[in-house]
């Protein structure tokens, strides 16, 4: 039996209403062609899906139809900020057509963590702005020391402990809630946005004013 491929949508290519930008556990980001049209029309950004590879080249992936797994519905406006700021993230500063799993773990356990998770309310707001910090580290920024602490937390506990139930990485975290009071948003923000304002696109980046503190 052929192996499904695991995605995450990460936005539409407008105004083609079968071509989405997917980030995927084995291939990396890449460009999906949806060719059903009723299985085109169902996909929202932020959904994980499963599909069959049915083509591929250079330049695009094609399935016959993708079956969703997971649609997030953000109950919080702010959680739906940081969801599409994470997407944003994504499409902007990940490298197509590599195939780097981590990526793809780290977006899809924050996605799982916004729905499941025990944490206050101002511990959720840190451990959202570490999952960026995490992504941003594999991507090459190094973190200031102050702020390492936290981030190898959230690191180990999304990339070492692969056996652990998407719950027991839950509450791993929990019983870490003292590191994560230690550190400041407003410190998150400024060097977040110190790395996200260096890409050469980053003027049209929407999401930044929704998610992070420019004063």
């Amino acid at each position: 039996m052929e192996n499904r491929e695991s995605g995450i949508v990460l936005r539409p290519f407008t105004p083609s209403a079968h071509k989405f930008c997917v980030l995927t556990q084995r291939y990396g980001k890449i460009t999906l062609v949806v060719l059903n049209a009723q299985s085109a029309r169902c996909l929202r950004q932020g959904a994980i899906i499963s599909f069959l590879i049915s083509e591929k080249n250079d330049s695009f992936y094609t399935t016959d139809r993708a079956e969703i797994i997971f649609i997030p519905l953000p109950q919080e406006n702010h959680d739906l900020y940081w969801l599409h700021h994470l997407l944003e993230v994504c499409y902007f500063f990940l490298p197509m057509h590599e195939p780097i799993e981590e990526y793809f773990i780290v977006v899809s356990n924050g996605i799982y963590w916004m729905h499941n998770h025990n944490f206050t309310w101002a511990q959720w707001q840190v451990i959202k702005k570490v999952n960026i910090v995490v992504l941003m580290s594999l991507l090459g920024f190094a973190p200031p020391l102050h702020l390492q602490p936290s981030a190898r937390i959230i690191h180990k506990t999304l990339l070492w402990f692969i056996d652990f139930q998407k719950g027991q990485k839950v509450e791993f975290l929990s019983q870490h809630h003292d590191v994560f009071a230690a550190v400041s948003v407003d410190h998150l923000d400024v060097w977040l946005l110190e790395c996200l304002q260096s890409h050469p696109r980053a003027t049209v980046f929407k999401t930044l004013p929704f998610v992070y503190n420019k004063s």
